[in-house]
């Protein structure tokens, strides 16, 4: 890919998850045998809500803003949504290596999203008597937000199949979007594979 096309891909991918993310490609990326990643979506295993989209995207973003070359997404997922990698891309190895081979990867990220879930909970008022046997209120009603991800990744050679990596996080927090948390999630498992890369220099 050329350097105006790839500045291009990775300003659209770091746009799409928000200005927090900023482009600083590492040494040890850019010398990987596996820089050229292929993102396919990762799954939804059900729950409250598909968090997988955001997961996706964040992780993409963060491998471009890294120094990876991302395969174009576009192509990606139409090969996703085409073939049996759709019913869980996560176990189905050979399958992911042989696509991601073929639209040019050296390496394929699968994610799983098991638990995903953005709601609010709401709590009654609460009253009471005072000393004279008026009824009044002890407690207003309170609304609190909670969000949560639980997503496991791994990367696979594109030409093998072999798990190059892999991991697992849950990020529960209250008082957060879904969004929000899954780029915080996606955060912490990012930085993970920065470091096996680092280390190991796959």
């Amino acid at each position: 890919m050329s350097k105006p096309g790839l500045a291009i891909l990775m300003a659209a991918a770091i746009g799409a998850c928000g200005p927090s993310i900023r482009t600083q490609a590492r040494p040890y990326v850019v010398r990987s045998p596996h820089r050229s990643v292929v993102v396919f979506p990762f799954d939804w295993a059900g729950g409250a809500r598909n968090g997988s989209p955001q997961a996706t995207s964040s992780f993409a973003a963060k491998l471009a803003a890294d120094g990876f070359l991302l395969v174009n997404q576009a192509k990606a997922r139409t090969v996703y949504d085409g073939s049996a990698l759709k019913r869980g891309s996560f176990n189905a190895l050979a399958d992911a290596a042989q696509f991601g081979s073929a639209l040019g990867g050296k390496a394929v990220l699968l994610g799983s999203v098991d638990d995903a879930y953005d709601r609010v909970e709401r709590r009654p008022p609460v009253f009471g008597r005072d000393a004279r046997g008026r009824r009044i209120l002890l407690e207003p009603s309170q609304s609190y937000r909670w969000a949560g991800l639980s997503l496991r990744v791994k990367l696979i050679d594109a030409g093998t199949g072999a798990v190059l990596w892999a991991s697992a996080y849950s990020g529960r927090l209250g008082g957060v979007s879904l969004s929000t948390v899954a780029d915080q999630v996606t955060d912490v498992l990012n930085q993970e594979l920065l470091e096996a890369i680092e280390q190991k220099q796959f």
